[in-house]
């Protein structure tokens, strides 16, 4: 970034966003993209919260937090691999 000759479109980590962000190397997000509250709103906080600097939005966290725990299940391969009761989740955590 000190050269000049970074790309238009970055991928940062959100821990990096706001040190970048001070050096003035990095634009906000245009609202009509997204709002800060439309992001608030759609996207989980932990990982948003890298993003957002002196309350203003630098990117879009690309990464998620499964906040409340969750199992994510490949259907096709459970159906191909003949499992069931999968369907209706667990009874009990």
């Amino acid at each position: 970034m000190p050269a000049k000759t970074e790309g238009d479109i970055l991928h940062l980590f959100g821990s990096w966003v706001c040190s970048f962000a001070e050096g003035g190397n990095l634009a906000t997000v245009p609202a009509s993209v997204i709002s800060m509250d439309d992001a608030k709103a759609r996207l989980f906080g932990a990982p948003l919260g890298g993003y957002i600097c002196d309350d203003k939005l630098y990117g879009i966290p690309q990464e998620f937090n499964i906040e409340y725990d969750a199992v994510l299940l490949n259907t096709q391969l459970a159906q191909e691999t003949g499992a069931t009761g999968y369907q209706d989740g667990w009874a009990t955590g």
